[in-house]
Order: structure tokens, then C-alpha cells, then sequence
């Protein structure tokens, strides 16, 4: 039987289910959200909150994710990370959220 000591959980589907399932496998998890989410829905936020509660650490892909997702979790336990591309060639576009 294979047990991973970590699970990287790719979404808040894949996030549910790890969240779940730590307890009974113990193993280290990993959330990557992959998205902005409004968490002005209560039964979303609640949610959020309960799964990401569980993570060990939350991968966010920028500082406007960092900022969505800290609104829900532990601050600490965020990190923005850098995908490796040649970022001479593929960089940020300046952009305004609107809202």
C-alpha cells in the first residue's frame, strides 16, 4: 500500500478531499487554489476556512492571490510561488482588478 508522507492538492475539489483524508493518513498537505475566489458567500468562506485550516502550506501564484486567499487562512502558511518559465519572454501584464 503506497502512503505519501505529502499531498499536493491542486484546486479546492482536490483540497477538500486531501483535507478529509489527512486524518486518517497523516500525511503533510499542500494546497495550490489555482484561482481568486469571492469569498463574500458565506457557505464558501466557511468551507474555505475548514479545508484550508488543514493545510500545511498554500502555494498562491501571485500577491493579488496571496491577498485572496490570506482573507480566509493563516497568513504564514501562504507562499507566492514562480512558475519556471524565461521570464524575459513571459512576465506580468499591468493590470487593475475591478470589483
Amino acid at each position: 500500500m503506497i502512503r505519501p508522507d505529502t499531498v499536493h492538492a491542486l484546486g479546492f475539489n482536490a483540497a477538500f478531499i486531501g483535507a478529509v483524508l489527512k486524518p486518517f493518513f497523516k500525511f503533510k498537505l499542500i494546497v495550490t487554489p489555482l484561482a481568486l475566489y469571492d469569498f463574500n458567500d458565506m457557505t464558501l468562506r466557511n468551507l474555505a476556512i475548514w479545508v484550508l485550516k488543514r493545510a500545511d502550506v498554500i502555494f498562491v501564484e501571485s500577491e493579488i492571490s496571496r491577498d485572496n486567499i490570506s482573507s480566509v487562512c493563516d497568513p504564514s502558511k501562504v507562499r507566492i510561488f514562480t512558475h519556471w518559465v524565461d521570464t524575459s519572454k513571459f512576465y506580468p501584464i499591468e493590470y487593475k482588478m475591478t470589483g
